[in-house]
């Protein structure tokens, strides 16, 4: 549930906290960002100890930042980015507590027109060689009590012809349920770290606190720092970031 890039319903705002305003280099020099995703989840075959499914999903994130130029004083929404995600997954538990998760995954990512325009991208083999569209393999290994859901991630990049970096570390808890004392039960708490061979293991670290107000959503304060987790840009751009969002948790 904390992790970015996971498939599920959410929405946030957060503001851009590590950008110098006055440089013309930073790609999302931006204010405020509003990333917010989408997702579906259908089995395919299931019992009582496997699963065969299919997920899909997008993370799409709009900017506001404030201009005094020639042609705009005032405040500039753009629409940045939109990655689009679709994974096979056969899942497996061994116990009440013991799960294992494998599946391949597709993720291909579509900088907006805004940007593009903003930009001024016009070269004609700037989509040429694309680390940020392929294919990755992955094994999840997960851990679940009364009240702490904790994983482990291993996946390695399998498209022969990108120039993306393979290897994909990530690890991270979900806290909820800690008591049956009513206010604290309805209390969550995660974090969410991962390191990517492609963004020289530099660590994307999240994590979040909040109130579960009906059974599988959340209202959460969120910090990220690391790599941003979406676009093209995601190698070159690091930024931090402080928001609040609204979760539909996807690991029940």
């Amino acid at each position: 549930m904390i992790d970015p890039n996971e498939k599920q319903f959410f929405v946030s705002t957060v503001k851009n906290s590590n950008y110098d305003k006055n440089s013309t280099t930073n790609l999302f020099n931006y204010d405020y960002l509003f990333p917010f995703g989408l997702s579906i989840f259908r089995n395919i075959y299931a019992n009582k100890n496997y699963q065969f499914s299919v997920e899909g999903g997008t993370h799409t994130v709009f900017g506001i930042r404030r201009e005094n130029n020639a042609y705009l004083n005032g405040h500039r929404r753009s629409y940045l980015n939109t990655d689009f995600i679709i994974e096979l997954d056969y899942s497996i538990k061994f116990n009440e507590h013991f799960f294992l998760k494998t599946g391949i995954m597709h993720r291909s990512t579509h900088l907006g027109d805004d940007f593009i325009l903003l930009q001024g991208i016009t070269a004609k083999d700037y989509w040429r060689n694309d680390p940020s569209n392929y294919e990755v393999a992955k094994a999840t290994v997960l851990y679940k009590s009364k009240f702490i859901k904790s994983y482990a991630r291993l996946g390695y990049v399998i498209r022969k012809d990108t120039p993306r970096k393979k290897l994909e570390i990530q690890t991270g808890f979900f806290i909820s349920e800690a008591s049956q004392k009513k206010i604290i039960k309805n209390l969550v708490f995660g974090i969410d770290m991962k390191m990517l061979e492609n963004n020289g293991y530099n660590p994307g670290f999240k994590t979040a606190f909040g109130y579960r107000f009906i059974k599988d959503a959340c209202f959460m304060i969120e910090y990220y720092n690391g790599n941003f987790p979406y676009s093209r840009y995601e190698t070159d751009l690091k930024i931090r970031w402080f928001g609040i969002g609204l979760y539909i948790d996807s690991f029940n």
